[in-house]
Order: C-alpha cells, then sequence, then structure tokens
C-alpha cells in the first residue's frame, strides 16, 4: 500500500486554462534501513567495524505523476520506505515542454490537507499549430513489374529489384548520374511493386 498525497496547481498569475498535463515531481530523502551484521549470517566479521546503530543512512528518492485538465494530482510514496514526520518533501512542478513553473517545500508531517502548489503559468498557453492550406502533394506512380531469367523463368522469391533514374535536361534524358529511386524485393511469380515520386 502507498501513501497517497493529493493536490493541485494553481495559477498565481488567474490563469488556469493550461494546467493540465504538466509533471509534478517528489524529491524526498528515505532513511536505510541498516545492515545486519555479517554475525547474523554466521559469518565472522572482517576488519574493522564501526557500525554502532547511530549511524542513520540516507539516500534519495523520487516519484512523479501528471495532472489533470483542472490541474489536480496524486502522487504515491512508496510506505515500504522508511519517513519519519519531520522528512522534508521537494515538489517540482513542470509544464508540458519541460519549462519549471513551481516549486515547494513541506514536511511529510504538514500534510494533512489537499497541497496546493502556485506556479506561474504565463508560458503555458499551447501554440497553435497552423495545417498550410495549399499543401502539395507529392506526385508518385505506381510502378509495377515482373523479373524474369533468360529461359523465360520466375526469379527466386525476394531477389532484389533497383530501379535507377536520372533527371532530364531539357527533356534529353542525359546528364547526371542515375541514382536508385525504388527498391523493391519480387514475390513467388517475380512481380515487384512500388512507388515512384
Amino acid at each position: 500500500m502507498d501513501f497517497r498525497i493529493s493536490g493541485r496547481i494553481e495559477s498565481a498569475d488567474g490563469d488556469s486554462s493550461a494546467l493540465g498535463e504538466c509533471r509534478v515531481e517528489l524529491f524526498f530523502e528515505q532513511q536505510v534501513s541498516p545492515e545486519l551484521p555479517r554475525s547474523a549470517f554466521g559469518l565472522r566479521d572482517e576488519g574493522s567495524s564501526s557500525s554502532n546503530g547511530s549511524d542513520q543512512k540516507t539516500k534519495g528518492g523520487r516519484v512523479s505523476t501528471r495532472t489533470d485538465e483542472a490541474g489536480n494530482f496524486t502522487i504515491s510514496l512508496p510506505t515500504d520506505q522508511l519517513f519519519d514526520n519531520a522528512a522534508m518533501l521537494q515538489f517540482v512542478v513542470s509544464g508540458p515542454a519541460g519549462q519549471m513553473i513551481g516549486r515547494t517545500s513541506r514536511t511529510l508531517g504538514e500534510l494533512k490537507d489537499v497541497l496546493v502548489i502556485a506556479v506561474s503559468a504565463n508560458n503555458l498557453t499551447p501554440i497553435p499549430l497552423v495545417v498550410p492550406e495549399s499543401l502539395k502533394k507529392s506526385e508518385t506512380r505506381r510502378i509495377t513489374g515482373r523479373v524474369i531469367d533468360r529461359d523465360g523463368k520466375s526469379v527466386p522469391v525476394n531477389s532484389q529489384v533497383m530501379l535507377l533514374a536520372r533527371k532530364a535536361e531539357g527533356g534529353a534524358g542525359g546528364g547526371e548520374v542515375a541514382m536508385p529511386v525504388l527498391v523493391a524485393k519480387t514475390d513467388a511469380a517475380g512481380y515487384f511493386f512500388g512507388e515512384v515520386a
């Protein structure tokens, strides 16, 4: 079972239209359970061991979630980790494009109510994507062909076919080096298919 923290982000600017899909990250320090001495496993302790129980070890942890369209979020802390009520939790909020828009710190004991994080929503307005009205469609031609050997029989399946072409200069069809415009493989009957721009 997890310890759940519910909260919401609110715009300090009053604009709450673009608070969805923001990332809320929670950074924390967690206590590491002490290591058992080697003697607990029937092994001999080697070297100097200064484990007197007063050395409390911690390690950093991170969990994250996304906000809904209204800016609400729920984030879960794993309960198998050791925390105390004085543990400091750092909340960092990033916009959909990754820019940091807010941060706050709380102790675990302060999180009894819904957490509200103030964010700056200045740069959160969505960028409208405009579709050009006149899109040029590339003219393609469907090419179908069959490859046969000198005896008129089909070539083996998956034989590679390469169609070469060069740009025409003044309609004469010469000048440049031929470039591949279609690469295909034959089917069981020796046919190949493809589109050429």
